[in-house]
């Protein structure tokens, strides 16, 4: 009898044995894959782009206390935190675009887009 407890034991601590060393494999911390980050990436530059075509088709006299802007589809599935870093991402490239076609038409005589009233 006491033979057979010893092998159950034995046989109990090893498979206890093998299946805590399977344990401590999974614990290590995943890599992102690469797929994810540069899914994360693309994702990241179509909600931009998206944002930054609505702000650029925006009328130049509209009503900011009732106007709102609809949300691209490429922002869908993006957290709102990252999403309003990504909406001020597009708004300072869409000003830096208008800033720079503003001063290339101050130094174009013949440029009309942006009529100056003397």
């Amino acid at each position: 009898m006491r033979r057979t407890s010893i092998a159950v034991l034995t046989l109990a601590v090893a498979t206890l044995a093998g299946c805590g060393s399977d344990d401590s494999s999974d614990t290590k911390p995943k890599k992102p894959s690469k797929t994810t980050t540069v899914d994360a990436a693309e994702q990241r530059r179509a909600c931009i782009q998206g944002w930054m075509d609505v702000l650029e088709a925006r009328p130049d006299d509209f009503d900011p206390e009732t106007d709102e802007d609809l949300e691209p589809a490429g922002c869908a599935g993006v957290p709102d935190v990252v999403r309003e870093d990504l909406y001020m991402d597009a708004l300072e490239q869409v000003n830096e675009e208008g800033q720079d076609e503003l001063s290339d038409c101050l130094d174009d005589p013949g440029c009309t887009s942006f009529p100056v009233r003397p």
